[in-house]
């Protein structure tokens, strides 16, 4: 960049030494942290709507859901769950599971960077998982999700909402491999 290209900022000198710390821990440039931080802060007011006030606010809220172990359940299952009819049938439980993937596929389809969309959304569906891999390997893209203290059922469902999601994102299955707390599944888009 020229000289023209570029503004200073006055900014506390407090500030650009916790900037400088942050910088030298993540081993880039205080410019990288700089231009980083406010084209964030643009992206989530022009996309999201959100200033960095409520966004961190959001981000602080999640993270007490997760060290108190809450977990997410779609709406449409959790509907199912209130029916009597519906809860005692493994079947329309895993249907729902599916249907609600769907539309979460439906609505990431039109995301700039749909893959690293899924793999936030697939981070934040349970706090148990201890690895949560979304790899592009020739064009093929594998998830693998593991959690020791996941039930075979509970496995089933997840499987189910990623393979909802898949389709919903418009791409295709290639594979599903799963046992109680280990999934494998491989698709492409």
């Amino acid at each position: 960049m020229s000289r023209e290209e570029r503004k200073l900022i006055p900014v506390s000198v407090e500030i650009i030494n916790k900037a400088l710390i942050l910088a030298k821990k993540k081993m880039t440039s205080l410019n990288k942290i700089a231009e980083d931080a406010l084209k964030h802060a643009i992206k989530l007011e022009e996309e999201l709507g959100y200033d960095l006030e409520y966004s961190y606010n959001t981000l602080k809220a999640i993270k007490t859901l997760r060290v108190l172990g809450g977990s997410f359940t779609p709406r449409l299952v959790l509907e199912c769950l209130m029916n009597e009819n519906c809860r005692s049938s493994r079947e329309k439980l895993l249907e729902k599971w599916f249907e609600s993937g769907k539309l979460y596929g439906a609505y990431l389809r039109d995301s700039s960077s749909r893959i690293e969309a899924l793999k936030t959304l697939l981070e934040n569906l349970r706090w148990d998982f201890s690895e949560i891999q979304v790899v592009n390997e020739d064009n093929t893209y594998r998830i693998r999700y593991v959690s020791t203290s996941m039930s075979s059922e509970e496995t089933e469902y997840i499987v189910k909402f990623i393979e909802g999601i898949i389709t919903g994102l418009t791409c295709n299955l290639n594979s599903t491999e799963y046992i109680r707390g280990l999934i494998t599944i491989k698709f492409k888009c």
